[in-house]
């Protein structure tokens, strides 16, 4: 059996790890790197591997001709592409951060991109120019089934016309662990089906819920202050300097600079947002609904509810829903300062209900407290689900929507529905618990824990480090392995 291990940037040592158990068990193993610098970084650890073909990703701008010379051809080759694929190209270049910009309505200082201010015809063009290539590759290859660490769009849609297993690492949402998601939406048929079952609802004493430490120590390091802010731009101004001097800037991508006025935003929205904001104190003396916003364009949203990504729009039924003497509680995500123009927020604010909080409030403190949480995607709803809390769920396809506190909500009628139940009907103790056990036990029966995860995204110094690496990640790749033969029934 042959399968087409794609690795990109994260945890490229975690995968060097996999394919030793592939080659064990007898599988034939190509691999399918993101860019040279990939390639450059695996090579002294693929000489005492067995790997039979090595493609290159080739989405390189640089051999991109950006002239449209026949525009009804390229139309005529979307259509087709729809008929085949049982795909609407729209849809699928909306997950695209740069040809899908325009559906990015609420991030409208996101760092500007070229490609993102081309015609339809130009950007079809482009498209095709990535898809076809990944096309050919895996047509080459001709695997069984294809691993990854995050999923590809293109790669999706290839393989499920192929009828090639896809298989992607996804967070689990708890601490370092990961399950392998089977299918578009980066969820798992096996953790859904335990839930549905309602899989063992006496909790496993030693299982434990967990922060996502890396994410904790990330959002920890951001720094907002003036003196950050200045060094940050000072730094990319070399940066940019260095590739234009050099010639290695990526053609029709990020603009000259454009991630130093990102930084400049960043310290002028975060200052914004803690003057408007409202504190805690405040906050707790009312009852009102918890509304995290997402990171954006992000795989969490774009990649795991593509249907719905409008949180503007979300808040706003959530506003017109709630009885009078309710809040709806926004607090924005660390990373995404920047990314919003104060017109944002203020649009929030305007709305009689809505307050800011205060961005250093932690954002556990807001779970606990608030009457329910409101969220598309994300970490949010599990761990309101962990600390007894209802949930409004507005992704389509998240896990937790097969649990008997969590209300799905699809508009505006929806919303005031689930939120009239829960004012009018308190939801039992057992229940939450029967939630909570039900969700953690199926997700740690079909999930691994990836150790020192932080580490795969440094290139560490030397080989020695990284097969030493690789050693201390045994077990977590055995894991992950056994839980791969199993849906690959091999």
């Amino acid at each position: 059996m042959k399968v087409l291990i794609h690795i990109s940037s994260q945890q490229k040592l975690f995968f060097i790890s996999l394919i030793d158990k592939f080659s064990r068990k007898g599988f034939e193993v190509d691999l399918l790197v993101r860019d040279k610098f990939i390639l450059r970084f695996l090579k002294p650890y693929l000489k005492k591997r067995k790997v039979n073909n090595i493609f290159i990703e080739d989405t390189s701008s640089d051999i991109f001709d950006p002239n449209v010379k026949n525009a009804n051809q390229i139309i005529k080759k979307a259509i087709n592409f729809e008929y085949k694929y049982k795909q609407n190209i729209s849809f699928v270049m909306s997950k695209d951060r740069a040809l899908g910009r325009g559906y990015l309505v609420n991030v409208d200082k996101y760092v500007e991109i070229e490609r993102a201010n081309w015609k339809q015809t130009k950007k079809l063009k482009y498209f095709f120019h990535i898809f076809d290539d990944v096309e050919k590759i895996i047509l080459k290859s001709n695997p069984k089934a294809i691993v990854s660490v995050s999923r590809s769009t293109n790669i999706s849609i290839i393989a499920e016309k192929k009828n090639i297993k896809y298989l992607t690492m996804a967070s689990a949402r708890i601490g370092a662990r990961y399950y392998w998601s089977d299918n578009s939406f980066n969820t798992n048929q096996d953790i859904i089906s335990k839930v549905k079952k309602k899989f063992n609802s006496n909790i496993d004493s030693k299982i434990k819920f967990e922060k996502i430490k890396e994410s904790v120590d990330a959002h920890a390091r951001i720094k907002y202050d003036l003196s950050s802010t200045l060094k940050s731009v000072f730094l990319q101004l070399i940066r940019e300097l260095k590739l234009t001097i050099l010639g290695s800037r990526k053609k029709f991508s990020y603009v000259f600079m454009g991630w130093a006025k990102f930084s400049i935003n960043r310290y002028f929205m975060y200052k914004f947002v803690t003057k408007k904001s409202t504190k805690f104190i405040e906050i707790k003396k009312k009852k009102f609904i918890y509304v995290p916003l997402h990171l954006e364009p992000e795989i969490a949203l774009i990649g795991l509810s593509p249907e719905f990504t409008n949180s503007i729009e979300m808040i706003t039924w959530l506003s017109k829903s709630v009885p009078a003497d309710f809040l709806i509680v926004v607090k924005e995500q660390p990373y995404a300062y920047g990314s919003r123009s104060s017109w944002y927020y203020k649009s929030l604010m305007q709305m009689p209900n809505v307050v800011l909080a205060e961005p250093k409030i932690n954002p556990w403190l807001l779970i606990k407290k608030c009457f329910c949480v409101a969220t598309i995607t994300g970490s949010t709803a599990i761990e309101a689900v962990n600390m007894n809390k209802p949930v409004l769920s507005y992704g389509v396809h998240q896990i937790v929507n097969y649990l008997p506190t969590v209300k799905y909500c699809s508009n505006y009628f929806s919303t005031k529905k689930n939120i009239d139940y829960l004012v009018n009907n308190k939801i039992n103790k057992k229940k939450f618990q029967y939630s909570k056990n039900i969700l953690i036990n199926s997700i740690y029966k079909s999930s691994f824990e990836v150790v020192e995860y932080s580490q795969s995204y440094d290139d560490l110094s030397t080989v020695n480090s990284g097969e030493k690496y690789i050693k201390n990640i045994d077990n977590s790749s055995k894991t992950a392995f056994a839980i791969l033969c199993k849906i690959l029934n091999v």
